[in-house]
């Protein structure tokens, strides 16, 4: 007696395996974009939290007896004694003058600025033209654009004197 029996292939079709191909791609590219994005906020978050350090910093500068008014240059803070309550360590930043889209490290890029006015009607025209300081302003990077954290006065007028505020990083 001779028995017919059909023996099933075992194994994916070739339609099959392109399904799952296409699915883990679309998965891949899925996880890419929201590890960029997750990479990209968390910069931004470091830039601000270190300007924001810098800021809390400066004011904790201007209410010390020991000192004047806030501090006319990120020098100050950056070259205090680490005993002192307003030392920020000039490791965990660098200062810059403008923001690149090329900078390497964008999260630790700080932009220092002087404010204040000249005594008179005039507004001051450098960081070296400021003879009453009225507070200070910190620019970071933030995600391609630049955000500002401020401290004291750094804009409108104080009685008739014009506010303005100008890059002090050194």
């Amino acid at each position: 007696m001779s028995f017919n029996k059909k023996v099933k292939s075992q194994g994916f079709t070739i339609v099959e395996l392109l399904i799952v191909i296409v699915v883990i791609g679309i998965l891949a590219a899925i996880t890419i974009v929201a590890y960029n994005g997750i990479q990209s906020r968390g910069k931004a978050a470091a830039a601000q939290a270190l300007a924001n350090g810098i800021i809390k910093k400066a004011e904790i500068y201007n209410t010390e007896p020991t000192t004047t008014g806030y501090p006319a240059t990120l020098a100050v803070l950056t070259g205090a004694a680490s005993s002192t309550s307003y030392a920020v360590e000039a490791s965990s930043l660098t200062p810059v003058t403008a923001f690149s889209a090329s900078m390497a490290n964008p999260e630790k890029s700080v932009l220092y600025k002087k404010c204040g006015h000249t005594g008179t009607t005039t507004a001051a025209t450098s960081a070296a033209t400021v003879t009453s300081q009225t507070g200070a302003s910190v620019d970071y990077w933030n995600n391609g654009a630049t955000a500002t954290l401020s401290a004291g006065q750094t804009s409108g007028s104080v009685g008739t004197y014009p506010v303005t505020c100008w890059i002090s990083n050194s």
